[in-house]
């Protein structure tokens, strides 16, 4: 190709993506102002104890977006006119879950949006790269009330439970009642909000983010997300023990109840994050094996750019194999 065409191309191209990323800009306005109401809801519940990482969740999916950018692809027309409808179904069904008081369903209806107004602005190319971003806004929205009420009980008895026995193990004298633990004749209640729901909530956001940007296996993404679980229920228990034990050595009331309490809150997600680091250093050492390549597989979660790359660099050896072969003829 010429470089006049090739100039020109690009400088196309440049225009194109312009036009469709103010086109996605504009779809997303337009779907905020439609959902209005249901991210009205999801705001109030930030402003909770158990929620308040919902802020956090749209700089997240900023993030993602950038990291995991390609450049721009055409693609046929069909491709936004699928779109189109699938967020015409959306709609209908967010509509259809306001109108039968389905609250949940009408917040959920958000996410599965967004992702189509990327297949309207971009196509299948776009889509391809961010529409798994999508997956990480279901975390703006609080849980469904009767799941939410089936899992704080419980979570809370149990944290409750091993946090006792592991001050117990450590040599404590903990007496647990219920909610309450009890130190030194100091009372520990373990509230909702140290249930680990909301620890747990977090986590998995923050693993999901880790596996979104990755380039290991579909297999070892899996494992990372099982371990986000049982990784921030352990990291909650651990933050009910020191708590525990700084209330029984310090004392309870004043500035070192506060510092305490704060400080062991601000701890476990950098906990949480070393032990999922090491998780993973554990996977690269015990399943280390050679990449292979297989052109018929498709992963939502593969670092983007990363085929494209070794496409080019395949069609670079080739070129170059192919000017070697003609010199030698000649």
């Amino acid at each position: 190709m010429p470089p006049e065409s090739a100039a020109e191309e690009r400088n196309i191209y440049a225009k194109e993506e312009i036009s469709m990323w103010a086109m996605f800009g504009i779809l997303l306005v337009a779907l905020t102002l439609a959902y209005s109401k249901s991210l009205q809801i999801a705001m109030d519940s930030w402003n909770t104890e158990l929620y308040s990482h919902g802020y956090l969740i749209p700089f997240m999916a900023a993030a993602l977006l950038w990291l995991r950018r390609e450049p721009y692809r055409p693609f046929p027309m069909w491709h936004r006119w699928v779109g189109v409808a699938l967020l015409a179904l959306t709609l209908i069904g967010s509509y259809l879950a306001e109108f039968f008081a389905q609250e949940f369903v009408m917040q959920m209806s958000f996410v599965p949006a967004v992702a189509f107004c990327f297949l309207i602005a971009g196509g299948w190319p776009l889509f391809r790269w961010a529409g798994p971003i999508c997956f990480i806004l279901f975390f703006m929205f609080p849980l469904y009330w009767g799941l939410e009420r089936h899992l704080l009980e419980p979570m809370q008895l149990w944290a409750t439970t091993s946090s006792a026995f592991m001050l117990q193990l450590f040599g404590f004298m903990a007496i647990q009642e219920g909610n309450v633990i009890t130190i030194n004749d100091i009372p520990l209640n373990v509230v909702g909000a140290c249930s680990g729901l909301r620890m747990t909530t977090i986590f998995v956001a923050l693993s999901l983010f880790f596996v979104l940007i990755s380039q290991r296996t579909w297999w070892e993404n899996l494992i990372i997300l099982l371990c986000a679980i049982p990784i921030a229920l352990i990291v909650n228990i651990m933050r009910i023990t020191v708590t525990g034990i700084g209330y029984s050595i310090f004392g309870v009331g004043g500035t070192a109840e506060k510092l305490i309490h704060d400080w062991s809150g601000l701890a476990m997600a950098p906990m949480a994050l070393i032990i999922l680091w090491g998780v993973v250093r554990l996977l690269s050492i015990l399943f280390y094996e050679e990449e292979t390549e297989d052109a018929s597989a498709i992963n939502i979660f593969e670092r983007p750019g990363t085929g494209s790359v070794k496409e080019e660099n395949v069609a670079s050896e080739e070129e170059s194999d192919d000017d070697s072969n003609t010199k030698n003829k000649k």
